[in-house]
This record gives structure tokens, sequence and C-alpha cells, in this order.
């Protein structure tokens, strides 16, 4: 996986990661006929979950009534004091996988509590 950053200062929103999703690269997966679409971001919002050994959390936001969540990969910042519900930022590739094109998953490679 090639890691880049986002342009400086760009945000994104939990609710505006499936409409503004654009594909930068395009890569097989492991046993070469899953491809993952990759886009870089720097999103944020309230920890609702989070599991050391599965290496995953779930990062939601409420936006006029609704709640919008994203699945997060936390390997590359493996361990890292996790408080639920409060504010976090996190950096790293946001992905789509064609077997669900529905579900998205942030593999991120920065996590900070703000």
């Amino acid at each position: 996986m090639a890691f880049g950053l986002p342009a400086a200062a760009v945000w994104r929103f939990l609710w505006e990661l499936s409409d503004t999703f654009t594909v930068s690269t395009v890569e097989a997966g492991e046993n070469g006929d899953q491809a993952a679409s990759v886009q870089s971001v720097r999103t944020y919002g309230r920890l609702a979950s989070y599991n050391a050994q599965a290496s995953r959390a779930i990062l939601y936001m409420s936006r006029h009534g609704t709640t919008h969540s994203l699945k997060v990969n936390t390997t590359l910042v493996e361990p890292f004091a996790a408080h639920n519900g409060s504010f976090y930022l996190f950096l790293g590739e946001l992905e789509k996988h064609e077997v669900c094109a529905a579900e998205l998953s942030l593999f991120t490679s920065v996590c900070t509590n703000v």
C-alpha cells in the first residue's frame, strides 16, 4: 500500500467520505483478484469502540440527526490509549473494496486524541 498525504488543510467529515471518494490508485489484493480503491484522507470524530486484539476502532459523528460511522484499522498506531467518546484525528488511506463497495474503512497511519 502506498501512503501519501492529503492536500494541506483539507479535512473530510465522516458524512463527506462516501460522497467525495475518488480513486487515486488501484491496487490488486494479495490473491490478485480483488482490487481496492485507495485515497489519502484526514478526518476526525468521536471514538465509539476500540478492540486492541483485532486492531479495529469505530469512529462516529452526528449531523442533522443522522449518525455517520467509519471503521478504522489501527495496526500501524498500536498501542494507543483509547477513550470512548473522545474526539480523535486520523490520517491515513481510505479504502473502498470492490467486494463490498458500500463499505469504507480507514487504514490509519496517524492517530491523535484531540
